[in-house]
């Protein structure tokens, strides 16, 4: 089903990806993966030309989705972009997310996972935040649990050195047992001890390419015993409506024209969630995927390691 303001083409992606193959999937090996991919997304390209050339009347919301399209860099992405302006942009993220409640919303996701882990094998929930910033989604976390008298061991984790040290700073100021590590987010097989129960990111899925995400989907996977949850904006034009209305907080007037900069492009590159459905399907065709719109202005990606994988 297509919504007008979200452009999830959830059955269209689907299509395109029985056609490419996709329902043989669990014949392919880790190598194939990538083949898969390639000719699900080039099976995306030649049906939308298809549609594009039968006129507007039939095309108008994939041309649309087009237009919204960007491969531009956010500020934050940059390497030569200033830290302290940076760190501006993730303190208007930080209170864009606490004013809507987007972090108790990931710790209610994750709460199932919490209370089974606490309940049947008696210890803390290992939780690996990747893309964590200065931590402040592990920090919530960490806060809802004890609320809830819930036992977590968090680990955020993040590319940029400056992030990592912020959140190092932030935790024991706050009476805080999160441990902050540095560690790219697409190497975590090769980085990281299978310790944890789940990896979480919050705001990160978008962006990654497609092939980026199928990979990070699988190291997770691999460094796991329950799974991997993304959450991310919705696609669509609301959205980038409703990201834009929020650099308008007076409290973000500092850092408004890098916010409004990163909050247009950030919404011109989330995912539909049909085309995170299909990247994690691509990613393990063991697992059980969940790709939906639950709440306003997000989406979660929830990828479950089967039993027979704990």
């Amino acid at each position: 089903m297509m919504n007008i303001g979200l452009l999830e083409f959830s059955d269209f992606y689907n299509k395109c990806f029985l056609e490419a193959g996709g329902q043989n999937i669990g014949s392919c090996d880790a190598n194939d993966s990538k083949v898969m991919l390639e000719k699900f997304l080039e099976t995306v390209a030649r049906r939308r030309e298809e549609i594009c050339a039968k006129g507007l009347l039939h095309s108008w919301p994939h041309r649309l989705d087009k237009w919204l399209w960007t491969d531009a860099k956010e500020h934050i992405d940059c390497e030569d972009f200033p830290p302290e302006d940076k760190q501006a942009i993730v303190n208007g993220l930080h209170l864009k997310n606490r004013i809507f409640g987007t972090y108790q919303k990931v710790f209610l996701l994750l709460k199932p996972i919490i209370t089974s882990v606490n309940n049947e094998e008696k210890r803390p929930c290992r939780i690996l935040e990747l893309a964590s910033g200065s931590g402040e989604l592990a920090l919530q976390i960490e806060r809802y649990a004890a609320r809830y008298g819930m036992d977590v061991e968090i680990t955020g984790s993040d590319l940029f050195p400056e992030h990592v040290e912020r959140g190092r700073r932030l935790a024991p100021a706050q009476g805080s047992r999160i441990r902050f590590v540095q560690l790219d987010a697409l190497q975590l097989a090769s980085s990281v001890d299978k310790t944890y129960d789940v990896a979480v990111i919050l705001h990160g899925l978008h962006h990654f390419t497609p092939a980026e995400i199928v990979g990070l989907i699988k190291g997770a996977l691999q460094v796991t015993t329950r799974g991997f949850l993304g959450v991310d904006g919705r696609r669509g034009i609301l959205n980038m409506v409703f990201m834009a209305g929020t650099a308008l907080f007076p409290s973000l007037f500092r850092a408004k024209s890098m916010y409004l900069h990163d909050a247009l492009i950030s919404a011109g590159k989330m995912y539909p969630t049909g085309l995170l459905d299909v990247f994690a399907r691509v990613a393990s065709s063991q697992a059980k995927v969940t790709a939906n719109v639950f709440s306003l202005g997000l989406a979660q990606l929830r990828v479950c390691q089967s039993k027979e994988n704990r």
